[in-house]
């Protein structure tokens, strides 16, 4: 192989892996992203149980996290302590070769003063 077609090809994989790695990487930031959030929305005082799930869901649809089924979300409020759970699923697909199901799930919880 000369020279130039030899880091040509390089840089191909190069490009192939990088673009694999985007595919992967960006339902985990998403995730990271979304868990926060729902951490601040659980961490704000005043809202029912049922207000917190909807806006969970509706942050979900926000972060470009992949639909969130309400059911998929629970809220307890036990007097000032609350705890809001979720789970989904994200399909990822690379090169249309390599399909895999990504699975994530978040227990966030805080104290009110209500």
């Amino acid at each position: 192989m000369s020279g130039w077609t030899k880091g040509l090809f390089c840089f191909g994989v190069f490009v192939a892996v990088l673009y694999a790695g985007i595919q992967f990487g960006m339902p985990y930031f998403r995730y990271y992203q979304f868990k926060s959030d729902a951490s601040d929305i659980v961490m704000f005082p005043g809202f029912s149980a049922d207000d917190i799930k909807a806006k969970i869901v509706a942050k979900a649809a926000e972060d470009g996290v992949m639909t969130l089924d309400p059911g998929n979300v629970s809220v307890q409020a036990d007097g000032r302590h609350y705890d809001a759970q979720a789970s989904w699923s994200v399909p990822v697909d690379v090169y249309g070769y390599y399909h895999r199901q990504l699975d994530f799930s978040f227990d966030v919880n805080a104290e009110g003063s209500n």
